[in-house]
């Protein structure tokens, strides 16, 4: 073999190692995921026709758990329904009165405000996106936030 044909077979297999080394790291490492595609940008409006608090109404939230977990804690997507909601899904006995896990016990021990409530049951707890309005239970009430 000629010293010039060694020298070019010598610069193909060190360009092929650097190629294969470039790949090699440039793929071992982990990258950001793109953003979710899941849902369409208006989710999280509740004034949207797309708002996610309509969806579960209408379709349940089932389909959430693939994602969120099956306690909603988060899941595969690392989001949490309480990272906004402070305590959803609601527990069963959540409109029992006097038991320990019902919304008044929650209310009364500081575990949230009437504020988050607003979110799905409307600015003056008419129903809002819920379709349950405070007054459909307890009557008519001063706002005493």
């Amino acid at each position: 073999m000629e010293k010039s044909q060694r020298h070019n077979l010598k610069n193909i297999l060190i360009l092929s190692l650097t190629a294969i080394l470039i790949l090699i790291f440039a793929c071992a490492e982990e990258v950001t995921p793109p953003a979710s595609v899941s849902h369409p940008p208006e989710w999280m409006y509740s004034d949207a026709e797309n708002f996610h608090g309509k969806k579960v109404e209408a379709s349940g939230s089932e389909s959430c758990k693939s994602c969120h977990g099956a306690s909603f804690e988060g899941g595969t997507s690392g989001v949490s329904c309480s990272k906004c909601h402070g305590i959803y899904p609601h527990p069963p006995e959540w409109t029992i009165p006097d038991h320990p896990q019902s919304h008044g016990k929650y209310l009364d021990d500081g575990g949230g405000s009437i504020q988050e409530c607003r979110a799905c049951h409307g600015e003056n707890l008419d129903g809002g996106t819920s379709g349950i309005a405070c007054s459909d239970c307890h009557g008519s009430h001063e706002d005493d936030d």
